[in-house]
């Protein structure tokens, strides 16, 4: 059979470093509306649910998606593992061939094309999980992390721990993880690179760096970010530390090498 691939992704106006985020507008456009047609202008079949708390506070942010004909799920506010697995159920997505792509609602600039290729190696190899963030190599901002919905339903009946269920995915990575994982890196080390929409500042940024260069509509492919002019804009001291966080908190050690290393085109390095 083959799998099925649906992104879901975390959204939420309730942010404490960037209150009412998913609609502060970048360019001009909602960020979560600007997110939802930048990946349908590149995988145009792929279902896209936006996942946010069951919390009036994030009334506005529904009523937004339904005007716009975008699909969401409410779940639960604070067990973020927990509005995964009900999501899972809810759109019947627990075969075993069914695919979680997991975005969270700041990385506007997805790439289409490492996802395809991330999808090519968890089938080909047989992974349980596979993402760009285990050792970094992408900008901060382009996070794809992909595993099997069934094992996601299998750890949300068993896990117990707070910060576990609510990072949703560190019992794949975490200190003697019994699943088969890859790390997938970019061809050109990013990591200095901000592209992501964390606090107030980052919009300002972003929007100044596509000014001058003038890039339409988000149209920023992964390829060209090495070469363009301005790249000092987006550059920032703190990117590496706020990136290593869940990966300390969570006990997961990038020295152990416990994954197979994928390069860009997919093949194993």
């Amino acid at each position: 059979m083959a799998s099925r691939v649906t992104i879901l992704i975390q959204a939420r106006m309730t942010s404490e470093r960037c209150p009412g985020k998913s609609l502060k507008t970048i360019c001009g456009v909602p960020l979560v509306q600007a997110f939802h047609e930048n990946i349908k202008r590149q995988l145009p079949d792929v279902n896209v649910v936006f996942l946010i708390p069951d919390d009036s506070r994030e009334d506005e942010l529904a009523t937004f998606f339904e005007k716009k004909g975008i699909d969401y799920f409410r779940g639960s506010r604070s067990d973020v593992l927990a509005r995964y697995a009900s999501a899972i159920r809810k759109l019947s997505l627990d075969s075993g061939s069914d695919l979680i792509c997991r975005l969270t609602g700041d990385c506007l600039f997805f790439d289409g094309n490492a996802f395809k290729k991330m999808i090519e190696v968890i089938v080909k190899d047989g992974l349980n999980y596979i993402s760009n963030r285990l050792v970094p190599s992408f900008p901060d901002g382009y996070d794809i992390e992909i595993f099997r919905a069934l094992d996601l339903l299998d750890m949300n009946n068993n896990l117990r721990d707070d910060f576990e269920r609510e990072h949703v995915t560190p019992f794949f990575y975490k200190e003697n993880s019994a699943f088969s994982i890859g790390n997938f890196r970019s061809y050109v080390d990013l990591t200095s690179l901000r592209l992501t929409f964390d606090y107030q500042q980052d919009f300002s940024k972003v929007e100044l760096f596509l000014a001058r260069n003038e890039i339409e509509y988000f149209n920023l492919d992964l390829s060209d970010l090495s070469s363009l002019p301005y790249s000092d804009i987006l550059k920032s001291p703190e990117n590496l530390n706020l990136r290593n966080r869940v990966f300390i908190e969570s006990k997961f050690s990038r020295e152990m090498k416990n994954f197979i290393n994928y390069d860009y085109q997919g093949y194993r390095v």
